[in-house]
């Protein structure tokens, strides 16, 4: 019996995070835990208002809870992040402790155009939500720059510039041990 694995994606806003988590998980047929959806239903349940309040360390308590509970059931999971950062390094320790799971972690990059770009094009984007979208982009492309060449142990850095199909597939043979990047 194979060990249930713990797929983390991250990227900064544009990268394909969303989209390449959703079809990662259509094709595995697993869950998939999404940080800013958290992130969004708390601001919208409790009538937060960005950037008054964020209720960060909830939505990761609530994030890392969903990924502890497929994990003890056994189940892979996917975890869909704009940064995991410390806070999820310390819970996949904790969980390591605990029980048996493989982790495969992809950063995805892409260049700051073309995450702008994808920014810009979204259905649900305003002038406002752009412009903070590419000021983060912007202020973290210095930062990813230098984490992405220097990733975790078991961390794979993946361009998501070719197509969705292709980054996919790439993706898919690396959790099924059959790619590297």
């Amino acid at each position: 019996m194979s060990l249930p694995k713990l797929i983390l994606i991250e990227g900064f806003p544009g990268t394909g995070k969303s989209t390449l988590a959703r079809k990662l998980a259509a094709e595995l047929s697993i869950p998939r835990v999404d940080v800013d959806m958290i992130l969004k239903t708390l601001l919208k349940s409790r009538s937060w208002k960005r950037p008054d309040y964020q209720p960060v360390e909830e939505t990761h308590a609530l994030a890392a809870q969903l990924v502890r509970d497929q994990l003890e059931a056994g189940a892979s999971v996917i975890l869909e992040a704009g940064d995991t950062g410390d806070w999820l390094w310390k819970e996949i320790d904790d969980l390591k402790e605990e029980g048996a799971f493989e982790t495969v972690s992809f950063v995805l990059r892409a260049p700051l155009e073309v995450c702008a770009a994808r920014a810009q094009a979204r259905k649900d984007a305003d002038p406002e939500k752009f412009i903070l979208t590419r000021e983060k982009v912007l202020a973290m492309e210095e930062g990813w720059k230098a984490r992405s060449e220097v990733t975790r142990a078991d961390g794979v850095l993946i361009d998501t510039t070719g197509s969705i199909e292709d980054t996919v597939a790439v993706m898919l043979g690396i959790v099924k041990g059959r790619a590297t990047a």
